[in-house]
């Protein structure tokens, strides 16, 4: 039963960097799958928000559980530039801080990923991003009379 058609021609001329027409191979085939829901959820929240290049930014995790027990193990999720440091969110509790150095200036986009084990099945939780925008902490010189 078709409840509701769809496109990704939208989405794909974004990927293309707005092209007229991609290539139609890109546009008429998707994949979706269906997986249980996991059994916590995880926000992250950055302080500050501006941070010089080079010097750690400081994380608050928050695990929201659902029925889950155990510890939740933090790792960066593929986010360049990004120097992770973070312990596992101990069993019992929903709350543990992380740390993040980033390399580049800019606006930059932490993603975390947490991954636990139920029952014997694999569960990862990738968080929203958090945006830092990031200094390269050089002052600027003053203006020659």
């Amino acid at each position: 039963e078709i409840v509701r058609t769809a496109t990704t021609l939208d989405l794909v001329k974004t990927a293309f960097a707005g092209l007229t027409n991609p290539p139609p191979t890109f546009v008429g085939e998707a994949a979706a799958g269906v997986t249980d829901k996991a059994p916590f959820t995880l926000t992250v929240a950055a302080d500050p928000t501006t941070v010089e290049k080079g010097k750690p930014v400081k994380l608050t995790l928050d695990a929201k559980r659902a029925g889950y027990d155990a510890d939740i193990t933090i790792a960066a999720a593929a986010t360049p530039n990004v120097t992770l440091t973070a312990k596992p969110i101990a069993k019992g509790s929903s709350k543990a801080e992380a740390s993040a150095t980033l390399a580049a200036a800019g606006p930059q986009a932490i993603v975390l990923k947490a991954t636990a084990k139920v029952a014997g099945k694999d569960y990862v939780v990738l968080t929203e991003p958090v945006i830092v925008t990031v200094t390269d902490g050089k002052k600027p010189e003053p203006k020659k009379k």
